[in-house]
């Protein structure tokens, strides 16, 4: 019996190999929109700026768009992990009843899950002045905060080998959504970053689909032959 549960043991130490000696790559800012004087629509006032690792846009629509470059993932590795920091800010709100929501979308390289979420900041005094408090928010990405997502093909055909991925797209648009409709203070501005950085792993830790499906029928019989082992 002992020596069954040592092989379940092994067999799923195989399936966690692929966990073993990744490497993550610097965290990059992408770039970030923003506006000024008032405007709660991200503009060209708000001077998009792109960052070490991509670009920004304002796209004449009150929305702004961050694009992360593909990532040549290098030569003997497969990657595995994409991490996303989605953040905004405000500050100067027009009262305690001011409130804004970001809505996030995103297009590109496939990820799981697919980054998206809706981002809100609520008017707070601060001493003689109204100003923005944290973000709260709802969906896959999470306000100022690191997310992991997977590429979608990870398992039937690897990013690997000195393989570009494609660019990763992050739109985010901002509205007024308080109670009595108020936003920014007539001096209020608000800007939208996007961070990035891949994980890594030697290719030679990921079992081929083959090699996962014969662990996993192998591990099946074991678990069999277990019970079997302690009927008889």
């Amino acid at each position: 019996m002992y020596k069954n549960i040592g092989l379940l043991v092994g067999g799923l130490g195989l399936l966690l190999v692929s966990t073993a000696s990744a490497t993550t790559t610097p965290q990059e800012i992408c770039g970030s929109v923003g506006s000024q004087n008032g405007s709660i629509l991200f503009n060209s006032t708000g001077s998009p700026n792109p960052g070490a690792y991509g670009s920004a846009v304002d796209n004449a629509n009150g929305s702004g768009t961050i694009t992360c470059n593909g990532f040549t993932v290098p030569v003997g590795q497969t990657l595995v992990g994409v991490t996303v920091i989605a953040g905004d800010d405000a500050n100067y709100s027009q009262d305690l009843n001011s409130q804004l929501t970001y809505t996030w979308t995103y297009s590109g390289e496939p990820l799981a899950p697919v980054p998206g979420g809706t981002f809100v900041q609520n008017g707070v005094k601060a001493g003689s002045l109204f100003e923005f408090g944290e973000c709260t928010g709802t969906g896959t990405l999470v306000c100022n905060t690191a997310v992991n997502f997977s590429p979608v093909n990870s398992y039937s055909s690897t990013i690997s080998n000195s393989e570009t991925t494609g660019s990763f797209f992050f739109t985010v648009a901002n509205a007024t959504t308080g109670p009595d409709g108020d936003g920014l203070g007539p001096s209020g501005g608000i800007s939208a970053d996007v961070f990035i950085q891949f994980t890594y792993v030697p290719t030679s830790s990921i079992p081929e689909p083959t090699s996962l499906v014969l662990i996993g029928t192998g591990l099946i019989g074991l678990g069999v032959f277990a019970r079997r082992k302690r009927r008889n």
